[in-house]
């Protein structure tokens, strides 16, 4: 079970990743060294990794395309081989309900997009595909930025 200071900690470090420990020791009144102690305990037991979010498209990249594939068995291995060699694939998961994949990639443009759908389907012999262009963000990165999360 989670104690109240992680969670504290966690719920912080979710609103800005980039706050300072002195900072939010002083904050919630807990001895700067036992915020430490719990940042690298958590980052070594793996609750807690640090990475940058990226805006895809303030970078050239205005398409974020998601896909959800099923192929056949024989050939999985070597699709899900590929989707993470892809270096506009951003976030593959394993799923389930028929399908094998879910994966998330980033374009310059349509064509793009058309090039690698063609590609994929000509390679693997995908039995069904879904795709969804993102027209809008709402929210990333929410869960766990309050406390009534944890309840």
């Amino acid at each position: 079970m989670i104690t109240s200071k992680e969670m504290k900690l966690i719920v912080e470090l979710r609103k800005n990743g980039r706050e300072n420990i002195t900072d939010l020791a002083k904050k919630h009144d807990f001895p700067k060294s036992t915020m430490y102690d719990l940042l690298h305990r958590m980052e070594k037991e793996g609750i807690i990794e640090h990475r940058s979010i990226v805006d895809f498209q303030k970078l050239g990249f205005p398409l974020q395309v998601f896909f959800v594939v099923k192929t056949t068995t024989q050939h999985k291995e070597k699709l899900k081989k590929y989707l993470t060699e892809k270096k506009n694939i951003n976030s593959i998961y394993t799923v389930n309900h028929g399908f094998n994949f879910h994966f998330m990639g980033v374009f310059r443009n349509q064509k793009d997009v058309e090039d690698f759908l063609e590609e994929l389907e000509n390679d693997y012999p995908l039995t069904q595909i879904n795709v969804y262009t993102v027209i809008e963000t709402i929210a990333t990165e929410k869960f766990l930025s309050e406390e009534e999360h944890f309840a």
